[in-house]
């Protein structure tokens, strides 16, 4: 059936490239039209866009606010993988996926689903083509009993994931409801027991890692008759085990807290790992129940002692991790019987001494770190396939002369200590290719004949002493150079006045003395170059500053006569505007006669007063009513005022005032008569101003 959608789907695409048809994209969100995939997250999505192509593959709506799946969904018939993870959704109803028959992948981690029944059962039957369903970090609990009568149905998933979801307990017929489910994922969810019998037909992956778990039913993956991988590694409560199965192939129980090897019957089991526990002993005849084992990991325990007689049963193993361990001896048939053994780790033990050990199929070794401190030439020799030794990080002062092992191509010997060789060491080696004795303490004396066939060689850090003039020391760089590897990495420790630098760089005056003659005329010839070189650079600046000023010197020349231009150009505008101004003054400058203000009062009676002809008859009408006015307010002055009596000495005085009054006011009378009959225009301006003088009385 999927194989059909995914045809159709190919076909459509190629359709939709055929015909150019735009793959439409809504605001703030990314597409991809070779993948009809559109992605919408990190938006604060409610509901969804518009704008969304109606043959999308692939719809990304993570981390957005949704809280119920939108009804607008099932328009998009052709959706294959929905992701809502990271969203706020309560629930989810019966027609939430309504004809979406083509979807395969749904994500709904990351919500807030707190009880199953939030999940309508009907939502899965109307996806049929759904396979793989992510329910991960909701805090859904436990299977509440509502739950066992009305469990979640869909006879085409295949991968339920339900990590983290705060589920407590399990019940036998979780997986009724998914007959075709292969992978259950319940990692990281508070069970503490596993106390149900799961039955399933079609389940090969179950994981059960950091689930608290203390105590397992020894029948609780029995009924699980397709099961191959069970994970129940980081249960720290977990200190026993022992289960059944005939079909498990992939037992994990990793950094547990068990004391002794599984009581397990697992014939077909073929991968083990127990690393990270407190194992201390491997009696004998401990896989007798697991006869199909290819790989047992037993490294980071506190195994102090290896039966002799382990793992005799595992006639088909082929790794062995004992790493990480506090073993100080192996038996030296142990491994005798595992015909198809070809991998062994015994590094960061406490072995003195490498051990005598025999397997006729074993090609790999690990003894590192485990502080040796001797070997013996003989130590190889019931290895005959071994390809490959690790001994490095040992205290391994020296090597036995004629160490066997005649299939031994890569022999690591770095840091540990080893300060001299002979010829006689790898001799007995005649298939080794490859060595490395780097942070060693060799200082000299090594020969190419000391590595026969060997192509292959690091000498890195160590403790050289470089001396130049020795023809051996000589000879050996460049079989160095030329035959196995560069040697630009060796450096001298010593004499002082070279240590730190590289071989070549030391011995070069001795070793190409010829050279470093050739070599110092060629850098006198070089630097004779360069001064000629420079020394025409800095002439042809000198020119170029010599020109550049005088180009210089002649655009100022032109731009300060330019500047003059431009400021008599700028006076003669100034002086144009200024004449022009003069005018416009001059030309509606006042009459000076309209700036004579009328004179003062004693200046008006101080004037001679004019000779009014016959024809300024008005004008003497009006002088005699301003006289007649004045005598009779004078009058009335008179008749209001009380009469006082005064003294004698004083009347003299008032009447000498009141003379000069009157003859002052007659001289300006008569002044005043005088200029009207000069000037006319002087006896209208007088009119006027006796006008104003007398008021509206």
């Amino acid at each position: 059936m999927r194989l059909i959608i995914k045809c159709a789907w190919s076909i459509g695409l190629i359709f939709q490239l055929v015909n150019g048809e735009e793959f439409d994209c809504p605001q703030n969100c990314t597409c991809n039209s070779h993948e009809l995939s559109t992605t919408c997250h990190h938006n604060g999505l409610v509901d969804l866009p518009n704008g969304i192509h109606l043959r999308v593959s692939r719809l990304d709506l993570s981390f957005n606010e949704f809280t119920s799946i939108p009804l607008t969904i099932s328009t998009y018939k052709e959706l294959h993988h929905l992701n809502m993870s990271h969203n706020k959704l309560l629930y989810i109803e019966e027609k939430s996926f309504q004809t979406l028959n083509g979807l395969e992948v749904l994500d709904l981690s990351h919500n807030l689903f707190k009880y199953w029944l939030d999940i309508n059962k009907a939502a899965l039957i109307n996806l049929p083509s759904l396979y793989n369903l992510n329910l991960s970090h909701n805090p859904l609990q436990g299977f509440s009993d509502i739950f066992l009568h009305q469990p979640l149905r869909s006879n085409s998933l295949q991968t339920l994931l339900l990590i983290n979801c705060s589920i407590t307990n399990i019940s036998d017929d979780l997986l009724l409801g998914f007959p075709n489910l292969k992978t259950l994922m319940l990692s990281n969810n508070p069970l503490l027991a596993l106390t149900a019998r799961l039955k399933s037909d079609t389940l090969q992956h179950l994981d059960l890692s950091n689930c608290n778990l203390q105590r397992m039913h020894p029948d609780g993956i029995s009924s699980l008759t397709s099961l191959e991988y069970l994970s129940l590694a980081e249960n720290y409560g977990l200190k026993k085990y022992s289960s059944r199965s005939k079909s498990l192939k992939h037992l994990d129980l990793s950094h547990c807290n068990l004391e002794t090897v599984p009581s397990v019957s697992l014939p077909n089991l073929t991968g083990l790992i127990l690393k990270g526990n407190h194992l201390r002993h491997i009696p004998a005849n401990t896989f007798l129940n697991c006869p199909g084992l290819k790989n047992v990991d037993l490294s980071s325990n506190t195994i102090k002692k290896i039966d002799v007689f382990a793992f005799k049963p595992l006639k088909h193993v082929h790794n062995v991790d004992l790493s990480l361990n506090t073993i100080r001896d192996i038996p030296s048939a142990t491994f005798n019987s595992n015909k198809q053994l070809t991998k062994l780790d015994l590094s960061r033990n406490y072995l003195d001494t490498v051990v005598q050990l025999s397997s006729d199929s074993l090609k790999w070794l690990d003894l590192s770190v485990c502080e040796i401190q001797h070997i013996d030439s003989q130590s190889l020799v019931l290895l005959p396939k071994l390809q490959t030794l690790n001994l490095s990080r040992n205290l391994i002062a020296s090597i036995p002369d004629k160490l066997s092992a005649k299939s031994l191509r890569v022999l690591d010997l770095s840091r540990c200590g080893i300060f001299s060789l002979n010829i006689l060491t790898l001799s007995a080696l005649p298939s080794l290719r490859s060595v490395n004795l780097s942070g060693n303490r060799l200082t000299s004396g090594l020969k190419p004949s000391f590595f026969h066939r060997v192509s292959e060689l690091n000498l890195e850090d160590n403790s050289w002493i470089c001396d130049c003039k020795s023809q051996e020391f000589l000879e050996f760089y460049r079989w160095l150079q030329y035959s196995v590897t560069s040697s630009n990495s060796l450096r001298c420790r010593s004499p002082e006045n070279v240590a730190g630098y590289t071989w070549e760089n030391a011995c070069n005056q001795i070793w190409r003395p010829g050279e470093n003659g050739n070599v110092k005329g060629t850098w006198m010839y070089v630097w004779a170059i360069i001064a000629l070189s420079t020394v025409l650079c800095c002439l042809a600046i000198g020119i170029r500053n010599v020109r550049r000023r005088r180009r210089t010197a002649r655009d100022q020349e032109v731009r300060e006569a330019e500047r003059q231009e431009e400021q008599e150009r700028l006076r003669q505008i100034h002086e144009r505007n200024l004449h022009y101004s003069t005018e416009y003054v001059d030309r509606n400058a006042p009459d000076p006669r309209e700036l004579q203000s009328p004179p003062s009062y004693v200046e008006a009676m101080s004037m001679p007063r004019p000779i009014l002809s016959v024809s300024c008859s008005n004008l003497r009408g009006s002088q005699h009513s301003l006289r007649s006015i004045q005598s009779y307010h004078n009058e009335n002055s008179r008749k209001t005022k009380v009469r006082r009596k005064r003294r004698r000495n004083n009347r003299q005085g008032s009447r000498s005032n009141i003379s000069e009054t009157q003859s002052v006011a007659s001289i300006s009378h008569g002044n005043t008569e005088t200029r009207i009959q000069n000037d006319p225009q002087f006896a209208s301006g007088n009119n006027h101003f006796f006008e104003r003088e007398r008021g509206p009385s």
